[in-house]
């Protein structure tokens, strides 16, 4: 997982699906409704930018999530809990590889909010073999708090000053190199002994909340930024 990180960095995405290519082809959005984390009505517009590679969420104008490197959704789009919207996008791995990206999003207050952004499958198209593997299999729902299900038993909680899914802290300290998935320049973080929400699955990578950004630690003192910002 650690290598497939790595080359995350540097690669181009190349897998090809009807969903999104029929989404650019049609010129037509998907318009999805469901509530707010304040239980108000909202709808959430889609579209597929072929050219970017990019699925684009719109609440309106002003307030807009890209997702970048997405080739194709792997599994239809869901609401979950009516509040959750549920992506699996297919994302280029290189040769002879699949790789799929889980990304949950909801609204607060007029904002759009990346809650959860993993890679939750590295697979070997030649022989098959699963380098990672996570089968998110259900959101609850209790009392205005929320759990998302991994694996059937990994309970990630709902972190609603943040509006995020973690199932730990991430203790960060010295010089880290960060780039992002959209831009390979550099830029460095110095960190103070300091604690952040993380996700860990399988073992495998550490996502981390960073003021209001994902990061994936992909090896030792270095970050990427999986980017939500469109411009």
């Amino acid at each position: 997982m650690k290598k497939f990180l790595t080359l995350f960095i540097i690669n181009a995405f190349v897998f090809n699906q009807v969903s999104l290519s029929q989404l650019s082809q049609s010129k037509d959005s998907i318009i999805l409704h469901l509530l707010s984390l304040e239980d108000k009505e909202v709808s959430v517009k889609i579209d597929f930018d072929g050219r970017n590679d990019e699925l684009v969420l719109e609440l309106n104008t002003n307030e807009k999530i890209c997702i970048f490197e997405a080739r194709y959704l792997s599994q239809d789009i869901k609401i979950l809990s009516q509040r959750f919207i549920e992506l699996q996008i297919g994302v280029r791995g290189g040769s002879g590889v699949s790789v799929h990206r889980y990304v949950l999003i909801c609204i607060s207050g007029d904002k759009l909010y990346k809650s959860v952004d993993v890679i939750s499958l590295v697979k070997n198209l030649v022989d098959g073999s699963i380098d990672c593997q996570v089968d998110f299999t259900g959101l609850t729902e209790k009392n205005k708090s929320f759990e998302l299900i991994a694996n059937g038993e990994k309970a990630f909680h709902f972190d609603s000053e943040n509006k995020i899914f973690c199932n730990g802290l991430e203790n960060l300290n010295g010089l880290y190199y960060v780039n992002s998935d959209k831009d390979l320049s550099s830029k460095q973080l110095n960190f103070n002994n300091e604690k952040f929400p993380s996700i860990c699955v399988n073992q495998t990578a550490i996502y981390i909340f960073i003021k209001h950004k994902w990061y994936v630690e992909s090896h030792e003192n270095h970050l990427m930024e999986l980017t939500s910002c469109c411009n």
